[in-house]
Formats: C-alpha cells, sequence, structure tokens
C-alpha cells in the first residue's frame, strides 16, 4: 500500500482551481497601438512566433483585433507591402471582435463564443476591465477550459451518484436480507439499474412461516427514479410495521394513498391537479408457507406461475398504476390466491425485461423471450435460473443501449420447503 508522507505531495494532489470568470482564463497574443504600422506588426508576427492574435489599442482601450494567418495572408498579397507597410495597422484588423467584461461567468463566455463560432476559435477575444483591455484569450484555451470544466463536473456528479448508490442498496439491505433468511438458496433476485442508481427497488418483510416479497417500477430510472424508490420503501415499510397489510391487494391500496399524498397528486378542493404525475408499478406475493398458499396482486406487471408439469400461467396486473394522477384514491387492487405444491416457481418481473430493444431484431425483447428464457434448463437451481436469464437477455440486447432498470425475481417451492413451513 503506497502511502504520502507529510513533505512529500503529489503533483496532482491539489489541482489549479478551474476559471470561474473571464478574469481567471489565461491569456495570451499580444498588444499593438492603433498608431503602429504594418510593418511593426509583421516584424512583431516574425519576432513572436507564439502570438497568434494582436488586440489594436487606442488610448488603452481595445478596438480591433489582428489575426496572424489572416493578416499575412493579405501582407503577402501583390504590391500590399509596399502599399501599406507605412500606414495603420488598422487597415487589417477585425474592428468587431468578441470583448468580454472581466467580471463575466465562464458559462456565459462559452455561450456569447458559441453564438459566434470559428471566428472565435479562431481569433480569440478580449476581455476588458472597466472598457480597457486585460488581454487576450486563445480560443483552443477556451475550449479546452470547458472540456475541463465539464469533466470536473463529470467526475463530481458521477461520484454523488456512486455515493447515492450505497444509500439505495443500504435502504434495500433489510429487504434482502428478508428474502434471504426465509427462502435462502430457493430465491434469486436480479437487480441491475440502468444509470447506477434506478427506479426499481424490490421489498422483503418475513412474517411467522412465510414472506411478504415485491418488485416496484417507479417513474424514470436514474436519480430521479431513485427518488421515488426512496418514498416506496419508506411507505411499504411503515404499512408494514406492525405486521398488517400483508394482504397484497390490500397493500398496493395503502400504498397508492400514501404515494399520492407524499407527491400531492390528489384532486383538490377545485377539482384541480397538480402538475406532477409520478408514480409505480408493483407487484406483491405474500408467501404463506404454513398453509401452503400464495396470494397475489400487480399494479401493471404480470405475474408468472410455472406449475410442477412446467405450464405456465400469466397472472396479468390491475390497469391501473400506483400514485398517478388519474388512479383514484380509494383504487382497489385484486388479490389472488395460489395453492402452493413442491416443485412450482414464481417469477415477477418489472417492465425493463419486456421492453428492451433487441440488437440484431430491433423489437422489444417480450415477456414471451423471457418465459423461454426461465425455462431453458430444467431441474436447476434459482440462481441458475437468473443467470441464464440475463445470459439470453444481454445477448438479445447485443449493442443496443440498456433501455430500463431491470428487476426480476425467481422463486422456487420445494418439498422441503413446504414441509419445513408445515411445522413453523
Amino acid at each position: 500500500m503506497s502511502a504520502v508522507m507529510k513533505d512529500e505531495v503529489q503533483e496532482d494532489a491539489f489541482p489549479a482551481p478551474l476559471p470561474e470568470i473571464a478574469a481567471d482564463l489565461p491569456l495570451s497574443g499580444a498588444t499593438v497601438q492603433a498608431g503602429d504600422t504594418n510593418q511593426a506588426v509583421f516584424d512583431l508576427f516574425d519576432q513572436r512566433a507564439d502570438v497568434s492574435a494582436l488586440v489594436v489599442e487606442e488610448q488603452g482601450k481595445p478596438i480591433g483585433l489582428i489575426n496572424r494567418n489572416i493578416f499575412n495572408g493579405n501582407y503577402a498579397k501583390p504590391f500590399h507591402r509596399e502599399l501599406y507597410s507605412r500606414k495603420s495597422c488598422i487597415a487589417f484588423m477585425d474592428k468587431s471582435p468578441l470583448m468580454i467584461p472581466d467580471h463575466t461567468p465562464i458559462y456565459e463566455v462559452a455561450a456569447r463564443a458559441a453564438e459566434i463560432g470559428a471566428k472565435v476559435v479562431n481569433d480569440g477575444f478580449i476581455i476588458t476591465k472597466d472598457g480597457h483591455t486585460v488581454g487576450l484569450v486563445n480560443g483552443v484555451t477556451l475550449l479546452r477550459t470547458m472540456a475541463s470544466l465539464q469533466e470536473a463536473q463529470h467526475k463530481h456528479l458521477m461520484s454523488s451518484i456512486h455515493y447515492a448508490s450505497t444509500i439505495q442498496k443500504a435502504l434495500l439491505s433489510d429487504s434482502r436480507r428478508a428474502i434471504d433468511i426465509v427462502l435462502g438458496e430457493h430465491a434469486a433476485l436480479v437487480w441491475e439499474p440502468r444509470d447506477i442508481v434506478g427506479g426499481d427497488c424490490f421489498f422483503g418483510r418475513a412474517v411467522s412461516g412465510g414472506l411478504l416479497a415485491g418488485l416496484v417500477d417507479c417513474t424514470g430510472h436514474g436519480v430521479p427514479g431513485a427518488f421515488l424508490t426512496s418514498i416506496a420503501v419508506s411507505e411499504l415499510n411503515r404499512l408494514t410495521a406492525h405486521g398488517e397489510c400483508f394482504d397484497p391487494g390490500v397493500l398496493l391500496t395503502g400504498l397508492n394513498e400514501r404515494v399520492k399524498s407524499s407527491l400531492n397528486q390528489k384532486v383538490d378542493d377545485d377539482s384541480t391537479f397538480e402538475e406532477a404525475d409520478d408514480g409505480m408499478d408493483a407487484v406483491f406475493a405474500f408467501i404463506d408457507l404454513p398453509n401452503r398458499r400464495m396470494k397475489l396482486s400487480s399494479a401493471k406487471l404480470p405475474m408468472f406461475v410455472q406449475a410442477p408439469s412446467g405450464e405456465f400461467t400469466v397472472i396479468k396486473g390491475e390497469r391501473k398504476g400506483i400514485g398517478y394522477r388519474n388512479t383514484p384514491l380509494d383504487q382497489k387492487w385484486a388479490t389472488h390466491d395460489v395453492a402452493l405444491e413442491p416443485g412450482m416457481r414464481l417469477f415477477l418481473a418489472t417492465d425493463g425485461v419486456s421492453d428492451q430493444i433487441g440488437h440484431v431484431k430491433k423489437i422489444a425483447f417480450g415477456w414471451e423471450r423471457f418465459k423461454v428464457s426461465v425455462t431453458a434448463a430444467k431441474d436447476v437451481a434459482p440462481a441458475t435460473i437468473a443467470a441464464q436469464f440475463m445470459r439470453a437477455y444481454e445477448d438479445y440486447q447485443g449493442t443496443q443501449m440498456r433501455r430500463d432498470d431491470v428487476t426480476m425475481l425467481c422463486i422456487e417451492f420445494t418439498s422441503e420447503m413446504l414441509n419445513e413451513g408445515n411445522q413453523s
């Protein structure tokens, strides 16, 4: 492990601060006076290979700019040296260069430079203070500065997002632990946010002899979606804190009320809606191992039950999502009751699974391919099923950009699990 001693300083340990205003930009070029001749300008360019442009001043105030290449091109024309060598250098200057006050914010500088375009990159621009010349900034210098600022902001943003990911994972840790404790190797969870943090989350709460488990797919992905997942997890914890709301349909009804209240997405006294229209799709299962029953309910997401024979049953979710403006405050969700049998499997997934566009075929992965991918191998553990699903999914995606967050929960019910649950 390397270390930095007190009397040692790494070269980049204290990087130079990035410019915030025009006055912070490094200066280049040189200055000539309006009375200087073109021959004097030619000589200066000849002596100073580093100077690409000159500021022309009159009584300390900038009045124009001379570009090296343009000047030399004009001065080299036939008879121009003879005609113009003793004349004022204003003959070949740009009379309307970009001039920026020294206190101008750096992003406003970039915006004004972008409006003018290539001319600023080639000639640079003049920084002034109280109307007097401060210096000349090379156009390439501005480009490099903006690139450095963008890189610094990107690093800061990514650092914040990575830290937010740590927080999001911490919020979900209790749910993951509950699923692991109750189901162990009989369950496998895939949770892949598209943008480090995401709008998908999962939930789990252990109860005597059973488990309440579900997936939530919030509006959007990335940071906005992650904010909504924090609301979802918080409200789910409140709804289930005292051993209540373990009927998935009742749970979704309670979640809808709380999300609409949290986001202020209710009809007000004037029967008008607030501007926001955010919410979530959700699917929940209450696994009652002692009684060998499973209760299912869903807002918009399908539920897949695979019988021991291998036959798939798709239970469609209700069409209303959770918390949206057009979802009534008193919306009810149906609960489906399923008898558990040894060898049965349950699959829950968010629509990031079905909506992914393929590389070869520019169509969605779809739920049929999902069903094929999770039944491709027989008599394998849920972890293997999850892995083969992700291989099929990623192969289908190919070089296409990931479209959404992806979450999938696979649960297998074995004789051993059901017998243990019956004894607890």
